[in-house]
């Protein structure tokens, strides 16, 4: 009886077996007798051709049936160890193709769930920012919301502040008029009247202007230290340094005596309760050089950043100057 090789992938000669991959060779198995006897006499009874055997006969059922029938014929001859080495073949060829569609299977199945996955990835990362925009939309409105009550609020108490002044005034005015006679002196109590009204306007819009800048202060270095958006974006005129005035023209406007007088301006809301090394040692923080550089180098202005560098340096000396003096 003349055997055929089995090839170790592709399309193989056995009915039914077809693998979808090209699969290793299966490792030798052991010689079963007696499944070879049980399937060589099973192929005897039914076409006489041991050769032809189905699908169905290389189940392990059917194969161990087989061998048993076969055993019970006798001593195996040539074609019993033929067919006995064929269905040891098949079995070990069966159980590696089992064991290969099981992975395909399983890798198709992963493979075809992956674009679900990364969708859901992606829509999920989606609606995080979306929800972290709305969240931060939501802190900013409130933020401003808040400033421009505190804003209101000052307005309002300076202006009831400045009425107040007023009516003393005119009140003390009035009484000091009522103890003397005659017109000159009453015009000269208006006169005087209307200078302090004049002096008290210019004050309470002094201290207004003061307290402007004061805030600007706190709330240009909040957005330094907050707002990653800016970048060399601001000149050197609109830094906030620890001076009297909105705009600088250039780093000899930076002197000790400005600098001492607004780190302890009493308008400042930020110093209220802190003693003096408190309050500068809260500007030495700010002003260090190494902070500062790695803050604001890259928010500055390419052209206008020598400029503000030389002017924090000026600061720095002047704050630790202001340290060891208190």
């Amino acid at each position: 009886m003349s055997t055929r090789p089995t090839r170790p992938y592709g399309r193989t000669q056995l009915p039914g077996a077809y693998p979808r991959k090209p699969y290793p060779t299966a490792p030798p198995q052991p010689l079963n007798l007696s499944s070879a006897r049980r399937a060589h006499a099973a192929a005897k009874a039914t076409n006489g051709n041991p050769s032809n055997i189905t699908g169905q006969n290389r189940a392990d059922d059917t194969l161990q049936h087989l061998v048993d029938e076969l055993k019970s014929l006798g001593p195996l001859d040539e074609e019993d160890r033929v067919m006995l080495q064929r269905l040891s073949e098949i079995r070990a060829a069966d159980s590696v193709r089992e064991s290969y569609h099981r992975e395909a299977a399983v890798l198709e199945h992963a493979m075809a769930e992956a674009p679900q996955r990364e969708r859901y990835a992606r829509l999920r990362d989606a609606a995080a920012a979306k929800l972290r925009a709305v969240q931060e939309q939501k802190e900013k409105d409130a933020r401003e919301q808040r400033e421009k009550q505190l804003r209101e609020q000052r307005e309002r108490d300076v202006q009831k502040a400045m009425e107040r002044a007023q009516r003393e005034q005119w009140e003390a005015l009035r009484r000091a008029a009522l103890q003397r006679d005659g017109e000159w002196r009453a015009a000269q109590l208006e006169e005087e009247r209307a200078k302090i009204a004049r002096e008290v306007q210019e004050r309470l819009a002094q201290e207004n202007r003061v307290r402007t800048i004061c805030e600007l202060y706190e709330l240009k270095w909040d957005q330094l230290k907050t707002n990653q958006e800016l970048s060399d974006t601001i000149h050197f005129e609109e830094f906030p340094f620890p001076v009297l005035a909105i705009l600088h023209a250039d780093p000899t406007d930076i002197t000790y005596e400005r600098v001492r007088d607004f780190i302890f301006c009493p308008l400042r809301d930020t110093i209220e309760g802190k003693t003096p090394k408190e309050i500068i040692r809260t500007e030495l923080l700010r002003w260090h050089p190494d902070k500062f550089d790695t803050l604001i180098r890259h928010k500055m202005a390419k052209a206008d950043w020598e400029r503000t560098k030389d002017a924090a340096g000026l600061v720095t000396r002047y704050v630790t100057k202001l340290m060891s003096e208190v």
